[in-house]
């Protein structure tokens, strides 16, 4: 766990929604919700630590991006950290975050799907995925103008 203290950190909050999607496409749960179960509490701890081990974000900044106070994030790091790095499944996706592979890593990818299923996706997502990066560009550059049109269009008719 030591080497992934060396990374590069980073600075803005754009990051922060990278770890928060990351985090809630593999294991379909959203962290930022009010539910205290246990499964929810380790989300959270797994946003927490990636937010501070990768960024120069203040507590009360990273707290705030999924609505919680920066006691909380105190909390999460004095009293769990240590119960996720021990924790096999949140290794697999802290490597995975890192984009760090190895043995160990693949056959515990298997636990991962086991204790939380594989990450639910629309047809429309998956056939995105199949997209190659100019293929990527021109659909989003088709969705911003859709998008674009269906809010000119609400505003239009909200004025009338």
């Amino acid at each position: 766990m030591e080497k992934l203290l060396k990374l590069k950190k980073i600075k803005n909050k754009k990051d922060l929604k990278e770890i928060k999607d990351f985090i809630e496409m593999h294991v379909d749960w959203k962290i930022d919700c009010k539910r205290r179960n246990a499964k929810s509490v380790m989300f959270r701890t797994l946003f927490f630590y990636l937010s501070i081990k990768t960024t120069n974000l203040t507590l009360k900044e990273i707290g705030k991006f999924i609505k919680r106070d920066h006691s909380t994030v105190v909390h999460h790091k004095d009293n769990l950290f240590k119960k996720l790095e021990s924790n096999e499944v949140m290794i697999i996706l802290i490597n995975k975050f890192y984009k760090i592979k190895s043995k160990e890593t693949k056959k515990l990818e298997t636990l991962l799907v086991r204790n939380f299923g594989e990450p639910r996706l629309t047809n429309i997502e998956k056939q995105y995925r199949k997209l190659n990066t100019n293929q990527k560009i021109e659909y989003n550059k088709m969705a911003s103008i859709l998008i674009y049109n269906l809010r000119n269009k609400l505003n239009y008719e909200n004025i009338l």
